[in-house]
């Protein structure tokens, strides 16, 4: 059993010893700067077995005596600095300790490493590099001289000692700083700038892949000409002449020529589909026979699924619906350059697939296409730098962690014991011109199930049947529990900042350190908390309503559509934040989600929905996830691999070697 440590008093340890013994103590966490008297580290010396410490700030190599005197087993050593690391220090304790310590290690004290060591060489120049982390097994490499290692490294310059030093014991890579050039839009004062930007090819799809506020959809506002580039000079702005001057030499350059003087038509699909209701009227026939400008638009029903709803108003389409509705009211209309921003949001993978192919087909040879996507060089390389957070080019790492994703069938580390079993009736519900039945099933607590099937199918209706927001109409009985529901679109309609709304919704809940460690540090709510509600973007309004909603105490949660508007590292936030709030208060969730990966994070078992779309439905019983995932995958005539990388689910090219060989084998899912 490891515990740490951090500081102790006496008082303090002689609490701890009440509920531990003293050989269950492995690691400890000291200050090193503090002076302890022998009465204390006499009284520490009680734990026995005490193997791996960290020193935090010790100021002097001798200081080191009087730990090793009392913790003779001590086999791994830890430096750790607020502010320079001392060298010198780390150098004299190291030749001392080599022959017994196993693993050795000095670091700056925090995740995101601000502090700079200058070494100054023979020569006139300096060399800044950020010192954040060395580790030296020193098991594998016991005849090493360190005093040599540390003048190589102090007096070698430009990255030399990343050569000499053995056993990769230094990497020195860039780190994002704030840019002084290539700006090419700023919004005022201490505000968000744009570097750089895309450069768009004829007869080409440019996907821009990023997180949510870096910048993509001010990119896209530009190069439609919507948003004139100030180039940093938001007091003075440049003229036309200036910009394109500014661009001289590159693509961009004849790209914004063309935008002034061949009047270069733009076709934007804008970001916040739920907003269109309120900018369009009537039914979606009529709107999209106003805005066709082509001679057969049955080929753009057909690949957006409208037929069903022609005959539908705009104001009772669903989010799918809704842009799938926008998006070929785009692809309707005649232009030079496409610009597609979140074209994926609410789709179900077979509907992205089709979106894809629709805005593919827009491609002509005097034609532009960009499309700005959070699903996560060549397509490929791009997307897994992203994923990666470092790009090897510019040996700059502008993220900490990597993003991957392993998918496994058996339940995580985290998984507790279930007790309460529930259980729901098979159920019919008809509205309208739809009919959906519904298999009896059951639940336990500290479970998700997730709700797979195209739109249309009935998911959010299913999950509205278990809400009480609607009765099912074979009039059998639900049984009694307590839920708390976020639904598919948020429309905020509170006055006041996040925090007045949190106080006013989940009162104490939000200072509970389990929640705030399981649910508001993972959703980064402290960043927008005293936001105004009703300037959130959608991506933020999204973060709130899932606090909310994981606040509220229930018994069962259901979450429709959590990953909309978020970009693939929220997405694995709110993932995280949602399974493990699930599984430590043992509770019940039922989700929606279109998003694959997020979907196979989460499920511990799903429901299939099968049928004709809006017409026609049935939902199985909760189903293991494999036998489940094969299930509605061969719906749908798709197969996924991994990407060797990272494990990033990716779509086999339909009727490809590896398509065919997993569809034969009834392999349409993969797991680790």
């Amino acid at each position: 059993m490891k515990f740490q440590l951090s500081n102790p008093d006496i008082p303090f340890i002689q609490m701890i010893l009440r509920k531990f013994k003293p050989e269950q103590i492995v690691s400890l966490q000291l200050d090193g700067f503090r002076l302890w008297s022998k009465a204390e580290l006499t009284f520490l010396s009680t734990f026995t077995n005490i193997i791996s410490m960290t020193l935090l700030n010790l100021p002097y190599d001798k200081e080191i005596n009087k730990y090793e005197k009392y913790f003779p087993n001590l086999t791994c050593l830890s430096l750790c600095y607020d502010n320079e690391i001392n060298l010198d220090t780390f150098s004299s304790i190291f030749n001392q300790f080599w022959d017994r310590i196993k693993r050795f290690e000095i670091r700056c004290a925090g995740v995101l490493c601000t502090h700079y060591t200058t070494y100054r060489s023979n020569k006139s120049y300096q060399v800044n590099s950020t010192v954040k982390y060395f580790l030296f097994d020193v098991g594998q490499f016991p005849l090493i001289s360190m005093s040599n290692y540390y003048e190589s490294y102090r007096l070698t310059p430009l990255g030399i000692c990343v050569r000499q030093c053995p056993f990769d014991a230094i990497s020195i890579i860039n780190l994002p700083s704030n840019l002084d050039k290539d700006t090419t839009h700023r919004y005022g004062l201490n505000s968000f700038k744009l570097h750089r930007l895309p450069i768009p090819r004829q007869g080409q799809v440019l996907g821009l892949v990023g997180s949510n506020g870096t910048g993509k959809t001010t990119a896209l506002k530009v190069l439609a000409g919507k948003l004139k580039p100030n180039l940093g000079r938001y007091s003075t702005p440049p003229d036309w002449q200036e910009i394109i001057k500014y661009f001289r030499g590159s693509e961009l350059q004849s790209y914004f020529t063309k935008i002034l003087e061949e009047n270069l038509k733009t076709v934007f699909k804008r970001q916040d589909v739920d907003r269109i209701p309120q900018l369009a009227q009537g039914h979606v026939r009529d709107v999209l026979e106003r805005t066709n400008e082509l001679s057969d638009q049955g080929e753009i029903y057909e690949s957006f699924d409208l037929s069903n709803v022609q005959d539908r108003q705009i104001s009772d389409l669903s989010g799918g619906e809704l842009q799938r509705f926008t998006c070929a009211m785009t692809c309707m209309q005649k232009g030079d350059i496409y610009i597609f921003d979140e074209p994926s949001s609410y789709l179900d993978i077979k509907q992205r697939l089709k979106a894809a192919v629709a805005i593919r087909n827009l491609i002509q040879e005097n034609r532009y296409s960009l499309w700005c996507c959070n699903n996560a060089f060549s397509v490929r390389e791009g997307i897994n730098i992203f994923l990666d957070g470092y790009i090897r080019t510019e040996n700059l790492r502008f993220r900490d962690v990597e993003l991957t994703f392993k998918v496994v069938e058996t339940a995580s580390k985290e998984e507790v014991r279930r007790l309460s079993t529930y259980y729901y009736p098979t159920m019919k519900k008809n509205l309208g011109s739809f009919d959906l039945s519904i298999d009896a099933g059951s639940f336990t607590e500290s479970e998700v199930i997730v709700l797979l099937g195209e739109n249309g199918t009935g998911k959010t209706t299913l999950i509205q049947m278990l809400a009480g927001k609607l009765e099912p109409d074979n009039g059998v009985e639900m049984p009694h529990m307590n839920i708390s529901y976020k639904p598919q679109k948020i429309s905020p309609k509170f006055t006041g900042t996040v925090r007045d709304l949190l106080h006013a919704k989940i009162g104490e809940t939000m200072f509970l350190p389990q929640f705030q460690t399981d649910v508001s540090r993972p959703l980064q709510i402290d960043k927008i908390i005293d936001n105004q509600v009703q300037d959130l973007s959608g991506g933020e309004l999204q973060r709130v309503a899932l606090c909310l909603c994981l606040g509220k105490s229930a018994d069962v949660y259901l979450i429709d559509e959590p990953s909309a508007f978020l970009d693939s590292e929220q997405r694995l936030h709110a993932a995280r934040a949602i399974k493990r709030f699930l599984l430590h208060y043992k509770k019940v969730g039922f989700v929606v989600e279109h998003d694959f990966l997020m979907a196979t994070y989460l499920a511990d078992r799903v429901i299939v929905f099968d049928g004709e779309p809006s017409i026609k439905t049935h939902a199985s019983e909760p189903q293991a996830l494999l036998p489940g995932m094969n299930s509605f995958l061969k719906q749908l005539e798709i197969t996924f691999r991994r990407d060797p990388r990272n494990g990033r689910p990716r779509i086999n090219k339909k009727g490809s070697f590896r398509d065919k060989e997993q569809k034969s084998a009834g392999q349409y899912f993969f797991l680790e």
